[in-house]
This record gives structure tokens, sequence and C-alpha cells, in this order.
């Protein structure tokens, strides 16, 4: 990651820099029991990515995408929607 980098997620907005987005998704991590990731298409174009991917946490399972966006090979910015199965 990018020491700039940005997370926009449902949990939260614009999140930054890279310290407090390890530390959200370490609080993430830590405050489920199972987490299982899956990413089923992966598309790529230049400076930015496509992942189409299935989230269980604890059980629950989420569709979603994340559309990344690169610099000199790190992370810059990550934009994830999902939704709920059922």
């Amino acid at each position: 990651l990018a020491d700039d980098f940005t997370l926009n997620d449902p949990g939260v907005t614009a999140l930054f820099p890279k310290t407090a987005v390890l530390e959200f998704i370490g609080e993430l991590f830590a405050s489920h029991e199972s987490l299982e990731f899956e990413a089923h298409t992966i598309l790529v174009d230049g400076a930015h990515s496509a992942i189409h991917f299935v989230l269980e946490l604890d059980g629950k399972v989420f569709d979603g995408v994340d559309l990344i966006s690169w610099g000199e090979d790190k992370m810059e910015r990550l934009d994830a929607y999902f939704t709920l199965r059922g």
C-alpha cells in the first residue's frame, strides 16, 4: 500500500493514510471468528484493477467488487462495494 493509501468501504469513507487503513483491517479480522475470501474474476487495465469476490464473515456471505487504483507498484486507492446475500 502507498503511504497515502485511501480506502472507501461501506463501513468507512475515505479512510487514510495507510496506517489507519491497516488498523481498520486488523480490527475487522480480529472481530470475527471466521473469515473466508474468494476472488472470482480479476480484471486489470493499466493502473486499475477490479476484483469480483465472495467474502464470508462468521457465516454471513457478501458478494462484492473491489476497484483498485495503482501507482508505482503500490495500491493508492481501493473502493469496495458489496451486498449481503439472502
